[in-house]
């Protein structure tokens, strides 16, 4: 906190007025990095542009349009990748939570699967989509590589899902 109010030119004082300790400061801070691409997946989520695949695809977009180091942050942050401190570990869970938040409710539309069901099988996705941007920043796949591979999966892992889920209440 000092730090920050030193290199804002600020006191102390002022800091601890808008946050109450570092752990806030670090969380607010993240959230802030990430709220646009949020808010423009979740307008995406909530007004879908078509089917399953072209949903994704476009929230896909919208995660690949963000600057490589911020993506790798949010990856860094939301998987477990980062430093492991009071602050992070804090951080790292809002932030799963936000990210659940944000595709459960659409995959359960798309489903109707169980929010439970769903939690698990949503987060082995994103973090499938982490990977899968990484093939892109590296010039192994293209964008649109990405987008069709990541959209074919999510269908089939949905499907498959429903199916099973159907065979298991009978």
């Amino acid at each position: 906190m000092k730090g920050l109010a030193l290199a804002a030119g600020v006191s102390r004082q002022l800091v601890y007025e808008h946050f109450e300790d570092g752990p806030q400061l670090f969380l607010a801070t993240n959230k802030h990095l990430f709220e646009r691409a949020y808010q423009a997946t979740a307008e995406v989520l909530q007004h879908p542009r078509g089917d399953l695949p072209s949903t994704i695809r476009a929230a896909y977009q919208i995660f690949l349009d963000m600057p490589a180091a911020q993506r790798r942050a949010l990856r860094a942050l939301s998987g477990d990748l980062g430093p492991d401190r009071p602050e992070t570990r804090k951080a790292r869970t809002v932030m799963r939570h936000e990210i659940l938040a944000l595709w459960v409710p659409y995959a359960k539309r798309q489903t109707g699967l169980a929010e439970s069901r769903l939690r698990p099988i949503v987060w082995m996705l994103t973090t499938a989509s982490w990977g899968l941007a990484d093939l892109v920043d590296d010039g192994i796949v293209s964008a649109a590589q990405a987008k069709d591979v990541l959209a074919y999966v999510v269908e089939r892992v949905m499907a498959a899902d429903k199916n099973t889920e159907r065979v298991r209440t009978r």
